[in-house]
């Protein structure tokens, strides 16, 4: 399902570029999701990946962070996907925590517009901490359909989202990552529009504050 795969400084600033316009476009919103070996304030985040609406259909991009920012200069690099991540198109994610702090501390930059769908199957269900599969079961969206397999195969090298070249299987899980939280979009956000004028914005600063963790509290 991985539509693009992206691997260079160069092509991450077009991708960038495409996925913005379109977003505003199609008034998309932008699931969004990272990976990492052991993903944290301290821990290498190496995959950025999205899902948007485009053309008709869903459409997924996958960022090789490790490859696009290298060895050397990696904050430099990274300008290639500051602007997207701190646009102000609405970005979606479940549990920001992590990914938050990664690349607050790593690459300095601040997710902007972000709404934690984690808070969002709180709110409704009273469920703290819920995983990504309890918010999709709570929408009725199909489970993750690789993360069985992919999990395999991360449980015997806690270290592979690190190594190049990735393996095909984890790309695809990485993809349906962000495809499945934006098919759950359709169900909570209609949700989230009939209640309170005030509760979407309640739940953006929720998350924005999310965002903010110290360091001391985003490792594993």
């Amino acid at each position: 399902i991985c539509e693009r795969y992206v691997k260079s400084q160069q092509e991450a600033e077009t991708a960038v570029s495409q996925i913005i316009n379109a977003c505003h476009e199609e008034n998309s919103l932008l699931a969004l999701d990272c990976e990492g070996v052991n993903l944290s304030a301290e821990g290498e985040l190496t995959l950025l990946q999205v899902a948007f609406h485009s053309e008709g259909k869903v459409q997924c991009v996958i960022f090789d962070v490790k490859l696009i920012c290298g060895e050397y200069d990696k904050q430099e690099k990274f300008e290639a996907l500051r602007s997207l991540l701190e646009s102000h198109v609405e970005k979606v994610i479940h549990d920001v925590h992590m990914d938050a702090a990664a690349l607050k501390h790593q690459f300095n930059c601040q997710i902007n517009n972000v709404i934690d769908t984690q808070l969002v199957l709180e709110y409704y269900t009273g469920k703290m901490l819920g995983s990504m599969g309890n918010f999709l079961e709570w929408c009725n969206v199909p489970p993750h359909p690789t993360k069985k397999e992919a999990r395999s195969i991360f449980d015997k090298d806690p270290d592979v989202w690190g190594r190049r070249p990735l393996h095909p299987k984890l790309l695809v899980y990485a993809a349906y990552d962000v495809v499945c939280l934006f098919s759950a979009n359709k169900f909570w956000r209609p949700k989230l529009q009939e209640e309170t004028e005030g509760l979407i914005s309640i739940l953006q600063k929720a998350s924005q504050e999310r965002c903010k963790v110290l360091p001391t509290l985003a490792r594993r």
